[in-house]
C-alpha cells in the first residue's frame, strides 16, 4: 500500500507542478511556457524521481536500472522510427481506418523486435504460455 502511495504522491505532485508552472510560465513565454510547464515536471517526477525510486525498491543501482531500461526500450523504438518515416513517405492516414492501418504498420516491427531482440528465451517461454496455452488451461 505504501508504494501505491508514493505513486499517486508523484502524480499529485506532477499535476500540481504542472499547473503552477504552466499558469507562471505562460505570463512570461506564452504558449510555450504552457508546454514547458507540463515537460519539467515530467522530466523531473517521472526520469529522475520515478526511477530512483524503482532502483531502491528493486535494490539495483541506477545504471543498472538505466541500461536495462534502454536495453528495452531503444531497438523497438528504433524500429519504430525509422519504419514510421518508411510509411510517412508514401502513407497517408487521411482517415480513421488508414490511421488504425498505420498504427498497425508501426506495431509489427516493434513487436518483432521486441520479441526477437528485447526478450530472452526465458521471457518469451513465459509470455507464449500465458498468452495461449494459459487460456486452454484455465
Amino acid at each position: 500500500m505504501r508504494k501505491m502511495r508514493t505513486l499517486a504522491g508523484l502524480a499529485f505532485a506532477e499535476a500540481a507542478l504542472n499547473l503552477i508552472l504552466s499558469l507562471v510560465l505562460v505570463h512570461y513565454i506564452g504558449l510555450t511556457g504552457v508546454a514547458l510547464g507540463t515537460l519539467i515536471p515530467v522530466v523531473l517526477l517521472y526520469l529522475l524521481v520515478q526511477n530512483v525510486l524503482i532502483a531502491r525498491f528493486l535494490d539495483v543501482g541506477l545504471g543498472t536500472l538505466a541500461a536495462v531500461t534502454l536495453r528495452a526500450t531503444v531497438p523497438v523504438m528504433a524500429a519504430m522510427v525509422l519504419v514510421g518515416y518508411g510509411i510517412d513517405e508514401w502513407f497517408v492516414a487521411d482517415s480513421w481506418t488508414l490511421l488504425g492501418a498505420k498504427i498497425l504498420l508501426l506495431l509489427v516491427p516493434a513487436v518483432a523486435i521486441g520479441w526477437l531482440v528485447v526478450m530472452n528465451t526465458t521471457e518469451r517461454e513465459k509470455l507464449w504460455t500465458r498468452l495461449f496455452r494459459g487460456r486452454n488451461a484455465g
